[in-house]
């Protein structure tokens, strides 16, 4: 690779053996890029972060906003998108030394680092001065008249008298001459220390014009000023139309869609569109071809709101359907499936439900590795709050750890001793239940346990903790679920989601490890159940799921006959 790029939270990078020390082994003309939240040093260097957190310890926050009000979030990602410009930067004055030095370099960009330099000047006179600025709305400490301007029919203009020769232009403009004639306002210091008269007066003219108006008047004696859009406004703005920013272009699914370009031109014209935005596990399948550690799930990139009810009537509430096809092997079986078609619809009370029935019906292990895989599937926030609801479910498992038990042994018994309550034996005493599900966890993984935990903080920075505390690591050494009812269940969970690729694939799985066609295709109809009782994304999520199972079928059907 030329570059190589890490977002990882500090140390997981080297944990997963990608750190820039081994890459650089391999390959020491490389440029990687470390993208950090605080840095690679101080206090803060293991902390995670975020855009607005940012905006608040540099100072930015503290900027934005009205005189008489509290600080304000900048509306844009401003610290995200610009280290991200920064970073791009960085990476490419890497690449053109290594051209001339044939050497590469460890390029770091940290999100505090991009809103410190976004507060560069304000910074530097705080410790020229010794005093913080204040928030000035849309006004600036260094110029004046640099602010937005009422308008007559209740809207505003931003108006830019950046010197002395715009100011001119500017009173000419609004019919205010003396305002320009008066010696106290003849340089930028004099406006800037009468900046508070000065703006009422200039107010009062542009109050007797409307905001087109008033720009019109403006354009025309060249003073800079600019409308303040709404998006929407500015999405329709005749400039924004002509920069071809804006772009529709043809996507297989959504009408009249339309693409931001790249804020950048090459020879006055702007990269093409290669790509559409993915669907949920578009590109799961090519990303993932050859590693069977982990099924192949989506993201948390998409939100279904589905009930997998029965059909109710005007103004009634679905029910959970109590009899599924008589497809599956056993009633646990079929169980497991529906719990998965409820995981799937991230619906909290029909979770809850499907969980209590599993309670009575299921292994209670086959449902820990269930709700594992649902932290995957539906995302983790989803994923947690099904676990939690389970820790309140689980039935306690009367297997005890005894002393002379072995690592193999103790692993074994570590999801009841080590439950999803914390229960069984061992609630008054969490660092012992922490220390036996480690135990668990490594007994089971072996040397994949560091790489394992590694992968999973990658996914959400509780999940490592979640596994461990909970003892999910020993689930492999138990019964667990067989991998034709892990597939199955797959199978019913990804309906709702429209992940066709990925479903695809798990149809296969199905089959593949001892599913009955049968089964597979009451897995699809479950998963369609629970998808259609949500309106018209349900609807259209079974009928997608149909037709990949349909057209898989008879796919199939059509090898054979050859």
């Amino acid at each position: 690779a030329d570059v190589v790029v890490e977002a990882y939270r500090r140390g997981v990078a080297e944990r997963l053996g990608i750190g820039y020390g081994t890459v650089r082994a391999a390959n020491p003309a490389v440029v990687y890029l470390s993208v950090t939240s605080h840095g690679p040093t101080g206090p803060l260097r293991n902390d995670p972060g975020y855009d607005p957190l940012f905006q608040a310890r540099s100072g930015l926050m503290s900027l934005t906003g009205e005189p008489e009000g509290g600080p304000v979030r900048v509306g844009g990602s401003v610290v995200d998108l610009g280290t991200g410009v920064w970073a791009a930067a960085g990476v490419m004055g890497a690449l053109m030394e290594r051209e001339r030095t044939g050497k590469g370099r460890h390029v770091t960009a940290a999100l505090l680092d991009t809103a410190l330099a976004l507060v560069s000047y304000q910074m530097t006179g705080c410790l020229a001065t010794g005093e913080d600025p204040p928030r000035m709305g849309t006004g600036i400490g260094m110029i004046a008249p640099y602010q937005a301007f009422p308008c007559g029919d209740g809207g505003a203009v931003m108006i830019a008298g950046g010197n002395d020769r715009v100011f001119v232009r500017l009173c000419k403009a609004l019919g205010v001459d003396d305002l320009a004639a008066r010696p106290e306002y003849a340089e930028n210091a004099g406006r800037v220390a009468d900046r508070d008269r000065l703006a009422a007066a200039i107010s009062e003219r542009t109050r007797r014009m409307s905001a087109d108006a008033l720009l019109a008047r403006l354009r025309e004696r060249r003073v800079p000023a600019a409308p303040i859009h709404t998006v929407s406004a500015a999405a329709a703005d005749p400039q924004t139309l002509a920069t071809g920013m804006l772009r529709r272009t043809g996507h297989p699914r959504i009408d009249e869609y339309v693409d931001v370009a790249l804020p950048l031109r090459w020879d006055g014209s702007r990269a093409a569109l290669r790509r559409f935005p993915p669907r949920i596990g578009e590109h799961q399948a090519e990303v993932l071809e050859g590693d069977e550690s982990w099924p192949a799930v989506p993201s948390d990139a998409g939100r279904v709101h589905a009930v997998p009810r029965a059909a109710a009537g005007p103004g009634e509430r679905a029910s959970a359907p109590q009899a599924w096809p008589r497809s599956f092997r056993t009633e646990a079986v079929g169980q497991l499936v529906a719990t998965a078609a409820a995981l799937g619809t991230r619906d909290p009370e029909l979770v809850g439900e499907s969980l209590a029935v599993a309670a009575s019906r299921c292994d209670p292990a086959e449902v820990d590795e269930l709700l594992l895989l649902s932290c995957f599937v539906t995302g983790f926030p989803a994923g947690l709050a099904a676990l939690r609801a389970w820790a309140d479910l689980r039935p306690a498992d009367t297997g005890g750890l005894d002393e002379g038990d072995g690592e193999e042994d103790a692993a074994g018994k570590a999801v009841g001793c080590c439950g999803a309550d914390g229960s069984s034996g061992e609630a008054g005493d969490p660092e012992a239940r922490v220390r036996r599900g480690e135990a668990a966890c490594r007994a089971v993984y072996g040397p994949r346990y560091e790489a394992l935990m590694a992968h999973l903080s990658g996914l959400h920075p509780e999940l490592p903790g979640l596994v461990v505390d909970y003892g999910y690591g020993a689930l492999m050494s138990r019964p667990g679920l067989p991998l034709s009812t892990r597939e199955l269940c797959l199978v019913a969970m990804l309906v709702p989601w429209r992940a066709d690729p990925q479903l695809r694939a798990h149809l296969r799985g199905a089959l593949e490890t001892g599913a009955s066609a049968r089964e597979v295709e009451a897995a699809v109809l479950v998963g369609c159940a629970a998808a259609r009782s949500a309106g018209r994304d349900g609807e259209e999520a079974a009928t997608s799921a149909a037709m990949t199972w349909n057209s898989w079928r008879r796919s199939r059907r059509e090898k054979a006959s050859c």
